[in-house]
């Protein structure tokens, strides 16, 4: 007593100084770096309280509820989403022994609830085609009947209501497939939350059959992280959706997507001029392209920085590309390429059990690195990117690629902690690769 009493005399503010104030700094992350150096972007409690609040008048978790966390926690989308709106809504959290671990993680702790990156689904869908590849031909037929059911039916929801045949029909399907792919989600899943990098249309329809909700959203660290998410009742695939309360959105004349609200950092850790060329009367400027929906939902179409512009002046978003390309089962990952130059290329790295798989069926016998330099291959990929190319304007389409064997990784530095493209370092990598590309023939992609 004596000592506080002596405290007090000397700073008779010592109390009301250690009080937290809605503004004082809670913590500094650092953003990802894809487009440059990684700046310490400082959020203030308010910040991080309104995003919570936001995301919790939306996804409605209480003390049933339950995370499987995996992702890192130096990032916000897995600090926000996966530990404090589950510590604001009283929820457990468990936490994955690993990513390899994670299909058995989620099996012994049968989450309500995950928040997780695109790149999963890919994985995921692949394991689920590759087990039912391997049943005999009814299981197949049954399985593609069901999956084809549940796609009829959802459109049927978003339209209006099912028929009665319909409805009949996915119920059926319900027990004889849908019921057995939930399991190997725990049994009690009810979303899964998509951030971090784009979610690819064709890969959310595809769970969304079983009866497996994605909710895709959008936020950057430097809005705490969450400014989009689609509704459980409404979600529109190709988009993040509405904004969540209190934060207001605005596209700039040059498309560029602009935010304001309780939610957006206080700047950045010592670097006033990053700050002051980012909020600009009170706007946070994201760097990303998009439109918005007569609904208000947000479609995203790429990074400002990451449009290409070829020599011909053409301006080029390689998101969409990539996520086209990406569709096929024979591809892993994608960069697209053609900064001031004449046309597009690519990077492409392939998936390896699928093209083994390929390479069995076909009499191809080499070794990885000898398989990606085959002729047959080589025609394999040439046809994926004709199909391709008919999706795309003149200029849009991709005329050379490489086969590159090595993934694109966290660790060989090409990938950022929330699995982003690292474009200058992959770039940078294979320079040489690619300026052989564009000294070569270009074939017709017509």
């Amino acid at each position: 007593k004596k000592t506080g009493e002596s405290i007090l005399r000397d700073r008779p503010d010592y109390v009301s100084y250690q009080i937290i104030k809605p503004d004082d700094l809670a913590t500094i992350i650092y953003t990802s770096g894809t487009t440059g150096e990684p700046k310490g972007v400082m959020l203030t409690h308010r910040n991080i309280c309104e995003n919570v609040k936001s995301c919790a008048n939306i996804i409605r978790l209480d003390e049933s509820d339950r995370s499987l966390s995996f992702l890192p926690l130096s990032h916000a989308y897995e600090r926000t989403g996966g530990y404090y709106l589950m510590f604001a809504c009283g929820a457990s959290i468990f936490l994955a022994e690993s990513i390899e671990t994670i299909s058995l993680n989620i099996t012994e702790a049968r989450p309500t609830i995950i928040f997780t990156v695109p790149r999963l689904f890919d994985r995921m869908k692949a394991a689920i085609v590759k087990q039912i590849s391997s049943e005999s031909q009814l299981k197949q037929n049954i399985f593609h009947w069901a999956q084809q059911t549940g796609m009829n039916y959802h459109a049927a929801l978003i339209n209006g209501r099912p028929s009665l045949a319909l409805s009949l029909q996915h119920a059926a399907a319900e027990r004889l497939v849908f019921s057995k792919i939930q399991q190997k989600f725990g049994g009690r899943l009810r979303y899964f939350v998509s951030g971090g990098a784009a979610l690819p249309p064709k890969i959310g329809r595809f769970f969304q059959a079983f009866g497996i909700t994605i909710l895709e959203g959008y936020g950057l660290t430097e809005t705490a992280p969450v400014t989009n998410v689609n509704r459980p009742e409404n979600v529109k695939f190709g988009t993040v959706g509405p904004t969540v309360k209190n934060v207001e959105i605005r596209i700039a004349p040059d498309g560029e997507i602009l935010f304001r609200g309780p939610n957006i950092m206080k700047g950045y850790w010592n670097d006033a001029k990053a700050t002051a060329e980012v909020i600009r009367d009170g706007w946070f400027h994201t760097g990303d392209i998009g439109q918005l929906d007569d609904d208000g939902y947000l479609k995203i179409t790429d990074r400002k920085k990451h449009i290409i512009v070829t020599s011909g002046g053409k301006n080029i978003a390689p998101l969409p590309i990539e996520h086209l390309i990406s569709e096929s089962q024979y591809v892993e990952q994608v960069m697209v390429v053609g900064e001031k130059r004449p046309f597009l290329t690519a990077l492409i790295v392939p998936n390896i059990a699928q093209l083994q798989a390929y390479a069995e069926e076909n009499g191809l016998t080499s070794s990885n690195s000898d398989l990606l330099k085959d002729k047959e291959v080589t025609k394999l990929f040439e046809a994926l990117l004709r199909t391709v190319s008919r999706q795309l304007a003149t200029h849009e389409k991709v005329r050379k690629f490489l086969l590159v064997e090595d993934p694109f990784s966290i660790e060989n530095g090409q990938l950022t902690p929330t699995l982003k493209l690292k474009r200058k370092a992959i770039t940078g990598k294979y320079r040489k690769d690619i300026d052989a590309l564009y000294n070569a023939m270009v074939y017709n992609t017509e």
